[in-house]
């Protein structure tokens, strides 16, 4: 059990700052204490990965916090600001945005929440990003966001991403691959026009045109998971069957070989005798394998 000097260094005993410790989350050194905070001490998360928060679903989580409490404790950090009558301390949230705001539309005078210690700014950011892909329910481009973030901010590879958050590496990868969509596609995935399926539809095809056709298609046609990816299928074998210059099926073997040995796609371009080799990669980690490979 902590001691009370412990607890006294972790959270202010100010009244309007902590009502009362009501819970004992976790045992052993791990243990958590949640604590009843006031509303108005709480506040967002500038780092938030969270971008959208559909309105009638808060509203439908106001209306259940209201009659059952909020049952999940917000996770937040202790922070010190300084005002004109000294210093004031409050709370920043690593998790629960989205019970906080539903909580202060249900009027709630108190929240219950985790105090969480973090080293320092760049342990909490990291901290921050991972919780909020843990609990909340970002769309896909949020949650890819925050890999990104991840990966570029903090040099974690795929696979660490994964391990934190829970995931496959393959999950991480195709996650960070929406990003490689146009901004309009991005903005539907966003929005719930088209789902996470119909991404993976879209990004099977190799050219933006093709993509921007069947993206079109889904949204006109309304088209299922299935039909977007049946409908993929068809614009590819019908690139397959192309007719091919001459030389085309000479240079597509040899494409076949550098693709079988790199393990991504490759193109070969000719204009006359001269020419370029096009290698793809979907990001830095597969361009460092890829660089491997031909160094070696």
């Amino acid at each position: 059990m902590a001691s009370a000097k412990g607890l006294q260094s972790l959270i202010p005993q100010k009244k309007t700052e902590v009502k009362k410790s009501i819970k004992k989350e976790k045992a052993g050194k791990n243990r958590e204490n949640i604590y009843l905070i006031d509303v108005e001490d709480i506040q967002p998360n500038p780092n938030q990965p969270r971008r959208e928060f559909d309105q009638d679903a808060l509203h439908e989580l106001a209306a259940s916090i209201a009659e059952h409490g909020v049952l999940l404790p917000i996770v937040a950090r202790k922070i010190q600001k300084s005002t004109e009558k000294g210093s004031q301390v409050q709370f920043e949230i690593i998790a629960g945005e989205r019970r906080w705001r539903a909580a202060k539309i249900a009027k709630l005078p108190r929240v219950p929440v985790i105090v969480r210690e973090t080293r320092d700014e760049r342990h909490n950011l990291v901290l921050s990003l991972i919780e909020n892909v843990q609990r909340e329910n970002l769309n896909a481009i949020e949650r890819a966001v925050a890999f990104k973030r991840l990966l570029e901010e903090f040099e974690l590879i795929h696979e660490e991403i994964a391990a934190r958050v829970g995931k496959s590496r393959e999950f991480v990868t195709n996650t960070l691959r929406l990003l490689g969509l146009p901004s309009v596609m991005q903005e539907s995935i966003s929005r719930g026009s088209i789902s996470e399926g119909h991404a993976r539809a879209i990004l099977s095809l190799n050219t933006e045109k093709a993509q921007r056709a069947l993206f079109s298609k889904i949204q006109k046609e309304k088209l299922s998971v299935r039909g977007a990816e049946e409908i993929a299928r068809l614009f590819k074998a019908r690139i397959r069957k192309a007719p091919t210059r001459e030389g085309g099926q000479e240079r597509g073997a040899l494409e076949d070989q550098i693709k079988a040995k790199l393990g991504v796609r490759v193109r070969i371009l000719k204009n006359g005798k001269r020419g370029s080799l096009s290698i793809s990669f979907s990001d830095k980690e597969e361009l460092d394998r890829i660089l491997k490979i031909l160094l070696s």
